[in-house]
């Protein structure tokens, strides 16, 4: 019987297939790690771009959406289900795993992405793996690999890939994403160097001053990024946004110190207004802000008491003054106190 061979495409699935750092959307785009947007500071609502570094890593990571074009760019026929590299009956000309043996790794990785989705994420690196057989230097597969082992919280592994996708092509994403692995590592002076690769090659974008922003905050850096922030937001902003990074680490001195200077140098910012407000008039914020500064109270205490004191009138050390040896005398004959010279007797008159 004549085998037919049947070439994969994915065209009704390449909508679903946008997998990101904690999973798979279904939209077609990729979360916002840090509840950012793109775009300029002068565009509405600019204050609203914060950084919620309490949410965690939530999926900032992009999608694979030039993969999946680049696959049905290369397909004749739609289909919804996914093949494997496994072992099958290659007698049975009807099963949709009897591949070609010349598919791009495109096709891999985009099947790859299918299982992601599904949450086979064995499934999913073996398609990935296979795709990287075929092109070590296949850009959406490097990438897809990287994100992959990020979802999973293998960064060591992640970094490892992320580094050959940028060997391949220094992307402005590929930066950040590097740097949003190095900072769950806490290697934050190495996830500070990825960002700012970012913003060097996509400086418009503010999302990633504001990760550099959020990495410095974390580094206890927090004026440095008020700087990073003022380069492309008002320093009202700039600092308003720090100080939202403080809050959302529960950082709350920290954020009252950053709302004040915002205040300060706009008193009608409103979403400063209402953080102030947040923080003062809440029992719980309240309770945490009196907490902290007991603690710092405390630390400070104990610093004073293991530093060492000097009396004000406490006497002050002098080394001896140096003796003066006698000078020698002459002819002096030596004095023995168990011994005496018998006086001398006068000689009696003849």
């Amino acid at each position: 019987m004549k085998r037919h061979i049947h070439t994969l495409a994915i065209g009704l699935l390449f909508g679903t297939a946008a997998c990101g750092f904690s999973g798979c959307a279904t939209t077609g785009k990729s979360k916002s790690m840090l509840g950012l947007s793109g775009g300029d500071a002068s565009s509405s609502g600019v204050t609203s771009r914060l950084v919620n570094t309490g949410k965690g890593i939530t999926g900032q990571f992009k999608t694979m959406g030039t993969a999946v074009s680049s696959a049905v760019s290369k397909t004749t026929r739609a289909v919804t289900q996914t093949f494997t590299t496994e072992k099958v009956n290659t007698d049975d000309p009807t099963s949709l795993a009897n591949m070609p043996n010349n598919l791009g790794p495109e096709i891999w990785v985009t099947n790859g992405q299918v299982f992601e989705a599904k949450g086979n994420f064995a499934k999913a690196m073996d398609n990935y793996t296979k795709a990287l057989e075929l092109d070590p230097r296949n850009e959406p597969a490097l990438l897809s690999t990287a994100r992959l082992y990020a979802r999973q919280g293998e960064y060591p592994q992640a970094i490892e890939f992320f580094n050959k996708a940028i060997a391949v092509n220094p992307s402005a994403d590929s930066y950040n994403e590097l740097a949003l692995a190095y900072k769950q590592l806490g290697r934050l002076d190495q996830a500070a160097q990825a960002e700012r690769s970012a913003i060097a090659a996509d400086p418009q974008n503010t999302k990633y001053r504001n990760n550099l922003a959020a990495i410095l905050v974390q580094g206890g850096r927090s004026d440095e990024a008020v700087a990073e922030l003022s380069k492309v937001f008002p320093p009202a902003v700039a600092n308003y946004n720090v100080a939202f990074m403080h809050y959302s680490n529960q950082n709350l001195a920290g954020a009252q110190q950053h709302l004040q200077i915002a205040l300060q140098i706009d008193p009608n910012l409103q979403p400063a207004r209402e953080l102030m407000e947040t923080i003062v008039n809440k029992p719980t914020t309240q309770t945490a802000i009196a907490a902290a500064q007991t603690a710092q109270g405390i630390y400070r205490t104990a610093q004073a008491l293991a530093m060492p004191t000097v009396p004000a009138n406490g006497a002050v050390f002098q080394s001896p003054a140096p003796q003066q040896n006698p000078a020698p005398q002459q002819n002096v004959a030596p004095q023995h106190p168990a011994f005496q010279v018998p006086a001398a007797q006068p000689t009696p008159a003849q």
